[in-house]
């Protein structure tokens, strides 16, 4: 797969996550890619932990933020929408490339959902107060065409998360021609070069020693990976329910 001629491979990508967005297990049930189903169970694919954290810290910092509507670019099938939506009490549109995933996203949360290219965005000029794109833009071979149109959309802010992947996987990634891979190789300074153009750049950490031991004791690290029995899990779900009063929602 050729990276660099980014309409043949955002055509194979496209047909790649169509394919995976119909999904179903042997009984019929829908693969999710976010932990729409809660912890654990039903079909969902690997990472739920990861996921669960990053979902937190943008709801964390969505709480910082004065917003009536919002934008989520590569939103799947719109799990975080359907999760800012209830606790803002704000509208939500989700985009991705797959016209299936915006079939999900309508089907499952009833969420106003529409397919783009994340470099050619259907909409107009600051149309959304926030505009958020998560773990999207290592998958585009023009992230820098990528992040302007969230930018046009966007009237106050774009939030924005990425894996921090080293240059050896990325090559690798790229030298096995795997789609929807990782194609590069992010960090917290790679949006430094947007202040020069004006504008303010707030960097976070998502991910700390402590989330990668919950990370390991449960599902996802390749060398250590831990199976418990469905009670655990169910105790897990309860038990977020049980701190809300406590701490609050996020």
């Amino acid at each position: 797969m050729n990276y660099l001629n980014d309409n043949k491979y955002i055509e194979s990508t496209k047909t790649w996550l169509e394919s995976r967005y119909k999904a179903t297990d042997e009984n019929g049930v829908y693969i999710a890619h976010q932990p729409i189903y809660g912890f654990k169970k039903l079909p969902c694919e690997k990472g739920v932990i990861n996921r669960y954290i990053i979902t937190n810290q943008i709801l964390t910092i969505l709480k910082k933020l004065d917003f009536s509507n919002i934008l989520d670019v590569g939103g799947s099938e719109g799990y975080k929408s359907a999760l800012i939506r209830k606790l803002f009490n704000v509208r939500v549109h989700s985009s991705d490339l797959s016209i299936e995933a915006c079939n999900r996203a309508r089907e499952i949360f009833n969420i106003p959902s529409s397919s783009h290219d994340i470099c050619n965005l259907s909409f107009e000029d600051e149309s959304f107060d926030i505009v958020i794109c998560s773990e999207t833009l290592e998958h585009v071979p023009n992230i820098k065409t990528a992040t302007d149109e969230l930018l046009r959309v966007a009237k106050k802010c774009v939030l924005i998360t990425v894996p921090q992947e080293s240059q050896e996987t990325v090559a690798q990634n790229i030298a096995q021609g795997e789609l929807h891979a990782h194609i590069h190789a992010l960090n917290l300074m790679s949006f430094n070069y947007l202040e020069k153009r004006g504008y303010q750049v707030k960097r976070y950490k998502h991910l700390s020693i402590f989330t990668r031991y919950i990370r390991m004791l449960f599902c996802d690290e390749k060398k250590k990976r831990t199976k418990f029995p469905p009670i655990v899990y169910e105790m897990l779900n309860a038990l977020v329910s049980l701190v809300y009063p406590i701490l609050g929602k996020p």
